[in-house]
């Protein structure tokens, strides 16, 4: 990748404290890119911050605190980034942060905690920062998906063509398990193909592969235990993260992923246009929900 020296980006990457993002927040410095990582708190950015600086210590790095937890602090970051992104435009934004089978399955909002986390606050931070970027220069997002991103070509997982069916898949349930985890999956790749027709704007979804980072934390030890059965499938979180730097740097066509070093295309459900309808038209419905419930508070304490 030495070539890529020579053009050099400026990268907004969620959720590189750990694992694939810190990582390749990693090789993006050493690459000479400039690098605005996020955080979930002002404690582990500045853990990261000071990592990355006693690894390459003349690294171009920054970070902004973004808890995707919470859409107060989505807000608050969006804000911040937004007035970053109009003064220095970013290049490419890489949506990385991501968690699997989390304790509390449903957020503050009423909303599945994986849902949530992993694709609606990416798509309003994206989508702020689509907006906001200045005419004519063009911005490039990389949606990190999964290798169960295969499995909406047929069982185990349908995506249903009724919008209220649709709406339902991501719910609050019992349990954020492993179907909430690949719908989240779903719907950061079908998102990036909706990208795609902005002006501007580039998009591609990528498999990193598999590796054994924080994000399993909340894996039962015996679900740990299977997942170590298939060793052989597992890579050094290092090439999973040089994966996710192909995406951002090489050009791939629409209708088509990064699935870790081979360009394929993407499974029919993903590419599908009324699918990719309803997944916008419910997240707008949701995110208007929760925006109008906060101005309602906001109000109600003045």
């Amino acid at each position: 990748m030495n070539s890529e020296k020579a053009n050099v980006k400026r990268v907004l990457i969620t959720g590189a404290t750990s694992g694939i993002g810190f990582s390749a927040t990693i090789q993006l410095c050493e690459l000479g890119h400039t690098v605005v990582f996020t955080a979930r708190n002002e404690e582990k950015g500045e853990k990261t911050l000071k990592a990355v600086k006693s690894l390459l210590p003349c690294a171009n790095v920054s970070y902004c605190v973004l808890d995707l937890d919470s859409f107060e602090s989505v807000e608050q970051a969006t804000v911040e980034l937004v007035k970053l992104h109009e003064f220095s435009p970013f290049d490419v934004m890489i949506l990385n942060a991501a968690v699997m089978l989390p304790p509390e399955s449903q957020t503050i909002y009423g909303l599945d905690s994986t849902f949530q986390v992993n694709f609606l606050t990416h798509y309003f931070l994206a989508l702020k920062l689509v907006k906001a970027k200045p005419e004519g220069h063009h911005l490039h997002i990389v949606c990190l998906s999964s290798v169960l991103l295969k499995l909406f070509d047929g069982f185990p997982w349908r995506i249903p063509k009724n919008e209220m069916k649709f709406e339902r898949l991501f719910s609050p349930k019992e349990k954020s398990g492993w179907k909430s985890y690949a719908l989240s999956k779903f719907a950061l790749a079908a998102f990036s193909e909706t990208l795609n027709l902005e002006e501007n704007v580039s998009a591609v979804a990528v498999n990193p592969g598999n590796s054994m980072t924080s994000v399993s934390r909340h894996m039962s030890l015996k679900r740990k235990r299977l997942f170590k059965i298939f060793k052989s499938s597992l890579i050094p979180v290092e090439d999973a993260a040089r994966n996710v730097i192909r995406a951002a740097l090489q050009t791939i066509p629409s209708g088509h992923y990064l699935d870790k070093e081979k360009i394929v295309a993407l499974p029919r459900p993903v590419t599908d246009h009324q699918s990719q309808k309803h997944l916008i038209n419910m997240s707008e419905k949701i995110l208007d929900r929760i925006i109008s419930s906060r101005i309602s508070e906001k109000s109600a304490t003045l």
